[in-house]
């Protein structure tokens, strides 16, 4: 009797134990991916996968993504789940490698940046209205950090996504995220007005993030003619000589001029020892000296027009005559 109750114990524990390891393999990551099926709803979806880390929407489907489902070979892999009237319709998973940067092949090296934003506005208006669906603030930060290496945004688009961000921090994280891909960093005050409200070190911290990105670029922003009528009028605003100056020592690291622009901002000027001032803080500025004579031009006396061209020279060895 005692035997026979040993061996039903025995039957129980290995029963049990095989049981658990059932219920245990059948929790794993790997097999909840295995028990999606084709048909299945967002609903069922959800309740074995969890929440998805963020969601796209067009007019006929729905995406899922899961940025680490489980990890294989020490790579975490991401699953994507399509579904077309709340019916699973595919899944998809890829091990996560690092973020791609776009490839810019640049034979010869550009004066300036050859994309003034996205390549056509039809695409960042699909981005967009994309963030605006996302419900909540942290998915749409999400779907920023993830799309940020790809974009390449004006500031008055960046305007745009950052006003998608109610908190003043949440505005801060969304510019530090494609401030390195903005494609006009000289309308970066664009940017900074949406911060006019903030304490002076949210200011600050906002136009150092710009600067930076700026200095990090790769590309010699030259302000096409709107940009620069705009930047004029600002710069004609101002009543005094010091506060010009001031606008012009700002966009130090965020704006280049051609010598025509150069010499327009000169001509605004009466006397030969004011221009020579302005031309020092313009001189690193110049990023295309294409008609460079225009700013000679500018100067009255033979002895200016000669150290004109030493300032040009020390900023731009190239110009030597």
């Amino acid at each position: 009797m005692l035997k026979s109750i040993s061996v039903i114990t025995m039957s129980l524990l290995v029963f049990g134990s095989t049981s658990c390891g059932v219920v245990h393999l059948a929790e794993s990551p790997q097999d909840k991916i295995h028990a999606l099926k084709r048909g299945m709803t967002t609903t069922e979806v959800a309740e074995l996968m969890g929440k998805p880390d963020f969601k796209r929407f067009d007019p006929d489907t729905e995406q899922w993504k899961y940025r680490q489902a489980y990890h294989y070979e020490n790579q975490p892999v991401k699953l994507t789940v399509i579904f077309v009237d709340d019916k699973v319709v595919a899944i998809d998973t890829d091990t996560v490698t690092e973020s791609r940067k776009p490839i810019i092949a640049i034979c010869p090296p550009a004066p300036h940046q050859p994309d003034s934003g996205y390549r056509n506005e039809e695409r960042f208006d699909r981005f967009y209205d994309a963030l605006q669906k996302e419900d909540f603030s942290d998915e749409r930060m999400q779907r920023v950090r993830e799309e940020a290496p790809y974009l390449h945004l004006t500031c008055r688009q960046c305007v745009k996504l950052i006003q998608l961000f109610d908190w003043e921090d949440e505005r801060i994280r969304c510019l530090k995220e494609v401030a390195p891909n903005i494609t006009d960093y000289h309308n970066g005050d664009l940017i900074e007005e949406l911060f006019l409200a903030s304490f002076d070190n949210s200011r600050r911290k906002v136009h150092k993030i710009i600067v930076n990105a700026a200095r990090a670029s790769k590309y010699v922003q030259i302000m096409n003619d709107t940009d620069f009528e705009r930047f004029m009028a600002a710069f004609k605003r101002k009543k005094f000589d010091s506060e010009r100056l001031l606008l012009l020592k700002d966009k130090e690291h965020t704006a280049f001029f051609t010598s025509a622009q150069c010499a327009h901002i000169l001509r605004q000027y009466n006397f030969d020892s004011e221009k020579l001032e302005v031309l020092k803080v313009l001189a690193p500025m110049i990023g295309n000296f294409r008609n460079d004579d225009l700013i000679v031009d500018c100067f009255e006396f033979t002895g200016n027009k000669q150290e004109v061209r030493c300032i040009l020279n020390k900023y731009h060895p190239a110009y030597a005559r």
